[in-house]
């Protein structure tokens, strides 16, 4: 899935990871979701069951689980503090911009792709949501990727892209549950049924 990207392309993405990786822990959580996503993480981070996650010593089971995984590891490796609570939000951002950087550069060229990249870090509400402990982030980067690589599987016939694309739909399942799954076959069904009266085998 490497493409040779421009330099343009480049720096669109040092500028993103300079705007969602900077300040992340200047300020305190939000309350409650942030609050209670660092702190299901930080319970998890020092206990040896993953499986259950818990807030408060009591079982909370409103989500899965894999927010609260990455969450706690980043607790693990960085310290008890906002910046490695949100650090997960800000990574699935950046991965997003590079999503998005690739899938521009297969639909319309190397000249869209690095405009597609700067559009996305324009917008105020992903800015916002890649500096806050939610799932939003997270599901935004695994829905990105599933379609990405549908559509590079489509494009450039590799089958490990297919592959790749079920592990985002899984990623997103485990990140909020059955939405990853509608909004990725809801782009990729009707790409593959256009991809295919354009390009017959």
């Amino acid at each position: 899935m490497i493409q040779r990207w421009d330099k343009n392309a480049l720096m669109v993405l040092v500028l993103a990871a300079l705007m969602l990786l900077t300040g992340l822990g200047t300020r305190g959580l939000n309350e409650p979701d942030e609050g209670r996503f660092a702190e299901i993480g930080r319970e998890m981070a020092g206990q040896s069951n993953w499986m259950m996650p818990h807030l408060g010593g009591i079982p909370h089971l409103q989500k899965p689980p894999l927010v609260y995984w990455l969450t706690a590891l980043s607790i693990r490796a960085f310290g008890v503090n906002e910046w490695a609570a949100r650090l997960p939000s800000a990574l699935a951002a950046l991965g997003t911009v590079a999503l998005v950087l690739h899938l521009a550069g297969l639909l319309f060229g190397s000249g869209v792709r690095w405009k597609a990249g700067l559009v996305l870090l324009s917008s105020a509400l992903f800015f916002m949501l890649a500096r806050l402990i939610t799932t939003d982030m997270l599901l935004t980067f695994c829905i990105t990727g599933a379609v990405t690589l549908f559509v590079h599987y489509t494009v450039r016939r590799k089958v490990g892209a297919l592959c790749f694309f079920y592990l985002a739909l899984g990623l997103g399942f485990l990140t909020k549950g059955p939405m990853a799954l509608l909004v990725p076959f809801c782009a990729a069904i009707p790409w593959a049924i256009a991809h295919g009266r354009h390009h017959p085998a």
